[in-house]
């Protein structure tokens, strides 16, 4: 694992062991399946999410279930980041 690998693995783990997106749960669920992708992995798509996280089918993946669970996961990391982090969205 090189440095950058590493360090997001810390972070990953600090983030779980803080309690910021829960110990169990659906928020918990979808920061879990997101951080297993990897800073290199492709981007999820929403029908990605809802399908793996929520368990919903292609028809009901246009839920927002999906879309207020990321954005929720989004104001926790924001919050632990102090309103500085990444631009999620871009990987910036």
């Amino acid at each position: 694992m090189d440095g950058s690998q590493a360090s997001f693995a810390d972070e990953i783990v600090r983030i779980r062991d803080s309690g910021l997106v829960g110990y169990s749960g659906r928020l918990r669920d979808l920061f879990d399946f997101l951080a297993e992708r990897g800073p290199e992995g492709e981007p999820a798509t929403q029908a990605d999410i809802a399908e793996t996280v929520f368990g919903q089918h292609q028809a009901e993946a246009d839920d927002a279930t999906a879309r207020v669970y990321i954005h929720r996961l989004r104001k926790r990391l924001e919050q632990r980041s102090g309103g500085q982090g990444r631009d999620i969205d871009r990987g910036g």
